[in-house]
């Protein structure tokens, strides 16, 4: 009981993260590494969780950056286009080929399960605007983000967090 009373007085370690209580840092996010900063401030609310990121392995720390990373990089995709689309509907096309000849003409390839499929086919004939949005623009500075390495674990000696150190004889 005195232990647990002595480790809620002692101070926060910065390399813990930051502290449960801490306010939030300010938010800096640049576009070109959207999903890296996204994927920084997820991680980093993790790492505030008292004994929950510290007991993940390195494996299991990057096994969670890989999931978040993914899930963002989707949440990502589709700010882009609801940001590009500004209250208009739109559908998400891979732009297979542009002809010069008459006007421009496009061909595009999108999913078949699109929700906004029928409108593009009603809009056949009908003059639209393409707003060009990449998402890729923004999918970048995930690799930034890493597990922290291995610790040794505070019961065992030799670091592979297994049990107690082995290397002594005769215990």
């Amino acid at each position: 009981m005195a232990d647990e009373a002595r480790n809620q007085d002692a101070p926060h370690n910065p390399a813990d993260g930051p502290a449960p209580d801490a306010p939030f840092a300010p938010l800096t996010l640049h576009a070109e590494t959207l999903q890296g900063d996204l994927m920084k401030l997820v991680i980093d609310e993790m790492k505030a969780m008292p004994d929950i990121w510290r007991r993940l392995g390195e494996d299991a720390q990057t096994d969670v950056i890989d999931r978040v990373g993914a899930r963002v990089q989707d949440a990502v995709s589709q700010c882009v286009k609801l940001m590009a689309a500004r209250g208009n509907k739109a559908f998400k096309a891979h732009v297979e080929s542009v002809t010069f000849k008459d006007g421009i003409k496009a061909t595009l390839s999108g999913s078949a399960f699109d929700e906004q499929r029928h409108l593009l086919a009603d809009a056949a004939g009908s003059p639209v605007v393409v707003v060009i949005a990449d998402p890729s623009e923004f999918l970048d500075g995930g690799a930034h983000v890493q597990p922290d390495p291995q610790q040794p674990s505070m019961f065992d000696g030799d670091g592979d967090g297994t049990g107690p150190d082995n290397d002594q004889e005769g215990v």
